[in-house]
């Protein structure tokens, strides 16, 4: 069955970050006294960034947990087929990688020129059942981008003939409101990850 692009619309949001954030990066290299698990950079700049498929893949999930259920039919065809999918369908939704403000770029710049430390380093200990710490593992020290610094992304909603735009709009609202009350990127139980993400209305996509 083909089906026809209508139009494409786009909305640009701001995403502060309310508690420190940890979007891993992986580590090759394990050095002694550095950092275990640092966050994911912009290789050329080594900026940290959001990357849109952390934003879209935690989206759903919020969503498929709320219906509780995988293969809701809207919500697949707004993010894709799910994996192990018998159904192919056109993904509706782009998610853009966030990358921090002008400010806060600017900032990061001034701190690495000036040798000061922009991102938080926190260190994790895990104790033992028992509370006998004699044998078990050391901290760990977790890379974090600090509360307070602010990213920017778009999304992009493309809307086929038939396609139902009001409802698609609807769940991606309640996708970032479930967000709100969840946690981005790792060990969100702990404290991580809070966000807040305002935009700015839906216009013709660029």
């Amino acid at each position: 069955m083909t089906i026809k692009l209508k139009k494409m619309i786009s909305q640009h949001f701001q995403l502060d970050v309310m508690t420190g954030l940890h979007i891993g990066a992986g580590n090759d290299v394990m050095k002694i006294g550095g950092i275990d698990s640092p966050v994911v950079r912009n290789p050329i700049t080594d900026e940290p960034y959001i990357p849109g498929s952390s934003l879209k893949g935690k989206m759903r999930s919020l969503l498929e947990t709320a219906r509780g259920k995988q293969d809701d039919a809207a919500i697949c065809a707004l993010f894709g087929s799910s994996a192990g999918s018998q159904t192919a369908t056109v993904t509706r939704l782009l998610v853009r990688d966030a990358h921090m403000t002008a400010e806060w770029r600017e900032r990061f710049q001034l701190s690495r020129k000036e040798g000061g430390e922009f991102m938080e380093e926190k260190a994790e200990v895990t104790i033992p059942r028992g509370g006998d710490m004699r044998h078990g593992p050391g901290p760990r020290f977790i890379e974090r981008i600090p509360a307070g610094v602010r990213f920017e992304f778009d999304l992009v909603l493309r809307i086929f003939d038939e396609d139902d735009e009001k409802e698609f709009i609807s769940l991606i609202e309640e996708s970032i409101q479930l967000l709100h009350n969840d946690a981005l990127g790792g060990s969100g139980s702990r404290g991580y990850g809070q966000v807040l993400i305002t935009g700015t209305g839906w216009n013709p996509a660029a």
